[in-house]
């Protein structure tokens, strides 16, 4: 972001944003995300038809998802402080990594964030789950859903309509262990949204994530750079020139 300026869907609502200090504060938590799942965009995404015996206890699944989810935010308005050759300092803290010097080059400011969708879906004794992996398919969407009304909520709240973020472990040269100082930098999260870390930086709980939020006119996702094409949640292709402008080599014999 500027100075000035203090996923996978839309289609819910931010309700009962709670701020964390005053109204001057850089920390935000929004602590009561509603981000309803939708039916037929769900079965879509799980490639359940209207006509498969499956889909009435979907339906039943994602009505009750929607009772009982519980998604929630924390965002930190920080400064940042120097880009280098392959590294940003961002509110006193160095991350190594070219991407994110690539990306942030002209920013003042930028958005440290965590999320979850929370654990109240896996936990719900009364969503059926005869296939194994509807609690955990459901609860993705949450997340993917909670995504895109953190985003909105940051371009309805501080207008800045152009904004991007990335994460750590989706990208090629920001791995996991940097979820430790990304998350001490913001303070609380333990006690604000219930996630904790693994020792290898992955979030508990799993569908969890945490990265940064700025400013960006290029439609920027981290996808462009992952190599990963297995990812169920890719939203564009790979794109093999951007990844060899940033990293001055070709990406090997990783799947592209």
């Amino acid at each position: 972001m500027h100075a000035g300026c203090p996923g996978n869907r839309g289609s819910g609502t931010v309700n009962r944003i709670r701020l964390t200090e005053n109204a001057m504060s850089d920390r935000i938590l929004i602590n009561d995300m509603k981000a309803p799942l939708d039916l037929k965009r769900t079965a879509e995404y799980m490639h359940i038809s209207e006509d498969s015996d499956f889909y009435d206890e979907l339906a039943e699944a994602v009505e009750k998802a929607n009772e009982v989810a519980r998604p929630r935010a924390v965002l930190k308005w920080v400064d940042v402080d120097e880009i280098g050759d392959g590294y940003a300092v961002l509110d006193g803290v160095r991350f190594d990594s070219r991407v994110m010097a690539d990306k942030l080059k002209g920013s003042r400011k930028v958005f440290f964030f965590a999320i979850t969708a929370g654990d109240e879906v896996q936990n719900d004794g009364d969503i059926e789950d005869s296939m194994g992996v509807l609690k955990d398919m459901l609860t993705s969407q949450v997340l993917g859903a909670a995504y895109a009304e953190m985003m909105k909520y940051v371009r309805d709240t501080f207008g800045n309509q152009k904004i991007a973020f990335m994460t750590p472990g989706s990208l090629p040269d920001w791995n996991m262990q940097n979820n430790f100082a990304l998350i001490g930098a913001i303070g609380g999260v333990k006690e604000d949204l219930g996630i904790t870390m693994n020792p290898t930086g992955a979030m508990i709980p799993f569908q969890s994530g945490s990265g940064i939020i700025f400013a960006d006119d290029t439609g920027y996702t981290n996808c462009s750079l992952c190599r990963n094409l297995d990812c169920i949640g890719r939203r564009v292709p790979f794109d093999e020139s951007e990844y060899i402008r940033i990293f001055g080599e070709a990406p090997g014999d990783q799947k592209v």
